[in-house]
């Protein structure tokens, strides 16, 4: 089973592309997908996720990754140190860190996503909404068991 954690602020722009996507995804999701919707709070789930003892847990986020807005890529927790995520607190490799404590075979993965704009009452960019729907599809079609590739994260100069 695959675990996917939608995490995002609802009605901040593209920060909202978490629970965006959870709704999205679960009317699509083939068998051997579960989707939670951690909004801002994905420390909240750690119970749940614990309970469910997943093999693997997609982490879904917006991140600063000075990408062109919709760029999406695949990270492990350890390629997170120098990137910006959302608007919510821990720290994600401290909460994979947490994780693993108790589930030390969980392969995590980061779904990261490019903003365009976050921003209060904002909607989604089209670069994102686009974004989203790809991954819904590439997501549905991926049978349980095969590897997500991690796709290398180089960090950008700032403008």
């Amino acid at each position: 089973m695959n675990l996917l954690l939608a995490i995002g602020a609802a009605r901040r722009g593209d920060d909202a592309l978490g629970p965006v996507f959870a709704r999205l995804f679960r009317r699509i999701a083939p068998p051997g997908w579960t989707v939670l919707d951690a909004g801002t709070a994905p420390e909240l789930h750690t119970a749940a996720i614990r309970r469910l003892a997943p093999p693997r847990l997609v982490l879904l986020d917006a991140c600063d990754m000075r990408l062109p807005p919709g760029e999406m890529r695949i990270l492990s927790p350890g390629d997170t140190t120098a990137l910006a995520f959302g608007t919510h607190a821990p720290d994600i490799r401290m909460f994979s860190a947490f994780l693993l404590h108790d589930l030390p075979l969980l392969d995590i993965r980061i779904l990261a996503v490019q903003p365009a704009r976050i921003a209060p009452a904002a909607p989604l960019s089209p670069p994102v909404r686009d974004a989203l729907r790809r991954l819904a599809r590439a997501l549905a079609a991926t049978p349980p068991g095969d590897p997500l590739p991690f796709l290398p994260f180089t960090p950008q100069p700032a403008p």
